[in-house]
């Protein structure tokens, strides 16, 4: 169940932070008018993000979604796997969209495969992410315990005592 999890956090990171990569370099040749005193035409990058701005969101999505998936349990890691799902399926239609309007295919061909490992990444947390283990204990309070109680040296210097008399 570990290596699920892990899995599933790394292929989300990885897989949004290759189509963020991917998404900010050039996309298409742009031609613009001939520069004064020149014969050629100034040619000129647009990136994925420009012409397409909706996949750089998706991108960051599920970059934050893959550190979701670690901090949180339950119905709301469900949730996330589900938002990594969609986020997934538009970077590879996305990657698509772009070649099919005629791009450069390096770029959008690695934000499509970045997008895959987030579809799965968030396919995997969506049927498994219920059984496996949360962030530990000790980041959560007891209901038994008290906020105010101190349970140390550190909390007996919160609450200005000297713990040393």
């Amino acid at each position: 169940m570990k290596r699920e999890k892990g899995y599933a956090t790394a292929s989300a990171v990885v897989g949004a932070g290759a189509a963020v990569l991917a998404v900010s370099r050039g996309w298409f040749e742009a031609t613009g008018p001939a520069e004064q005193g020149s014969f050629v035409t100034a040619a000129d990058q647009i990136s994925g993000s420009e012409r397409y701005p909706w996949l750089w969101a998706l991108a960051l999505v599920a970059l934050a979604g893959g550190g979701a998936v670690l901090a949180t349990k339950g119905l709301v890691r469900t949730i996330v796997g589900w938002v990594l799902v969609v986020a997934g399926t538009g970077l590879v239609l996305g990657g698509a969209l772009s070649v099919a309007h005629e791009a450069a295919p390096f770029w959008p061909i690695v934000t499509a495969l970045g997008g895959a490992a987030v579809f799965d990444a968030g396919w995997l947390t969506v049927h498994k992410g219920r059984s496996w283990t949360s962030m530990d204990a000790r980041y959560e309070r007891t209901a038994t315990e008290p906020a105010d109680t101190p349970k140390g040296m550190w909390d007996e210097l919160d609450h200005g005592r000297d713990p040393t008399a």
